[in-house]
């Protein structure tokens, strides 16, 4: 899909001013609770009500979060920041540059402008790191059997930059690479 906003009317009202969103980072839903950022900190919502029902720390400039095996993942400026779901606790941080992020079984999969980086879940402690220079144009990832895919893109409709790289999720070995042109 294409996130392009609405158009921008011809003559727009002088209070009109074009939005910025300091955040693309989306709420994440789980039982009884969604978790959302806002005035610089990571909230926890009653799914019922929307009041909030608990807090975490703060952020600067979010990039990414993640619900898994009970963890909070929040991504900012900063680094990664993990934290226990129902405590509230800080579990662990790590100073990475992470752009996207992905869990599988206890693994969870960084990808950041220069490396994607393969971290032990609960703990942080990292397992491997692979450089890649393209690692940054990464739109997308996901992974599934022991297979981390990245979506690199130009957003350009051309095929030059565009397609899937494959890893492995538990070496960090770079398994095969396809170039393809977008719909």
């Amino acid at each position: 899909f294409k996130e392009t906003g609405l158009p921008v009317p011809p003559n727009p009202a002088p209070k009109m001013k074009l939005a910025v969103r300091t955040s693309k980072v989306r709420p994440v839903a789980s039982g009884e609770r969604i978790y959302v950022l806002g005035d610089g900190k990571l909230f926890a919502l009653d799914a019922a009500t929307g009041e909030p029902a608990q807090e975490y720390g703060p952020y600067l400039n979010p990039r990414e979060l993640l619900l898994t095996g009970g963890l909070l993942v929040m991504s900012d400026e900063r680094g990664l920041h993990v934290y226990d779901a129902a405590s509230q606790k800080l579990v662990w941080e790590a100073a990475l540059d992470a752009r996207r992020l992905v869990a599988e079984g206890d693994g969870l999969f960084v990808v950041t402008a220069t490396h994607v980086v393969g971290l032990n879940r609960a703990t942080g402690k990292e397992r491997w790191r692979t450089p890649d220079e393209e690692a940054g144009l990464a739109l997308t990832c996901t992974s599934h059997d022991g297979r981390l895919v990245l979506e690199k893109s130009t957003l350009r409709d051309d095929p030059i930059g565009c397609g899937i790289k494959v890893y492995s999720t538990k070496t960090g070995e770079l398994i095969w690479i396809r170039d393809y042109k977008p719909d």
